[in-house]
């Protein structure tokens, strides 16, 4: 097994493995043990500032583990070691920091993330640079809370909630229009007695004729019956 490990470290690419890999177990070792100093990125492995910085940063730490005399390049993963990360008050993505010998003092880094301005910074500029106390920096802002997000984004909220009252006006008035369809007719349907014969004058029964033409017809029938049977 030791051979597999010692043939996959040399198929590695040479920047990945001169760029120390840090956390809380070997961070007071790589400090106390460094001559030249550290410099440092914090880093989260989803944030694009620090994939854009990534080859920049190996082509660094390949440069200066050419020569003796200069600062060893690290990385610490914060989404691995956040108590380092908490430590030391990094508060975005990628933080450059520099820890001088021995990881007796630390100094920020603001310059351009170029490997000329980097390897300036590693080499001599980090000395004249002002010292930087974790202890100083102002505590992380708390997470928005309810009302916070509502005042920013009230626009937003008052679209959705008057997409939803749309929505519910319009199932309602789908709902009635739907019951009134399928409703039936409140006309009354007039009937035949039981007994009597449908019977229509003209085209038109007499069960829809007005009370006062069937009233009408009805005596004359019986007279003319009476006259015939008298005959």
């Amino acid at each position: 097994m030791r051979w597999r490990f010692h043939f996959l470290l040399l198929a590695l690419p040479s920047s990945v493995c001169e760029v120390v890999m840090l956390d809380g177990d070997n961070f007071s070792d790589e400090m106390s043990s460094s001559a030249n100093g550290i410099f440092v990125k914090f880093y989260a492995p989803w944030c694009g500032h620090c994939k854009k910085l990534k080859p920049t940063w190996d082509e660094l730490a390949q440069e200066q583990a050419s020569r003796t005399d200069a600062a060893r390049v690290g990385l610490v993963d914060c989404t691995r070691t956040k108590e380092l990360c908490t430590r030391h008050a990094v508060r975005a993505y990628p933080t450059l920091l520099f820890f001088g010998p021995e990881g007796k003092s630390i100094f920020k880094y603001f310059g351009a993330r170029t490997i000329e301005a980097l390897t300036a910074f590693a080499d001599e500029g980090w000395q004249q640079a002002e010292e930087y106390d974790p202890s100083l920096e102002p505590p992380p802002k708390p997470p928005p809370g309810f009302w916070e997000l509502a005042r920013v984004h009230w626009k937003a909220l008052a679209g959705v909630a008057a997409f939803f009252v749309f929505l519910g006006i319009l199932g309602v008035w789908l709902a009635n229009s739907g019951e009134d369809d399928e409703a039936p007719s409140t006309r009354p349907v007039a009937s035949t007695p039981p007994g009597r014969a449908s019977r229509s004058f003209g085209n038109v029964p007499l069960s829809e004729q007005s009370p006062d033409v069937d009233a009408g017809a009805g005596p004359a029938r019986r007279r003319s019956k009476r006259l015939a049977h008298a005959e």
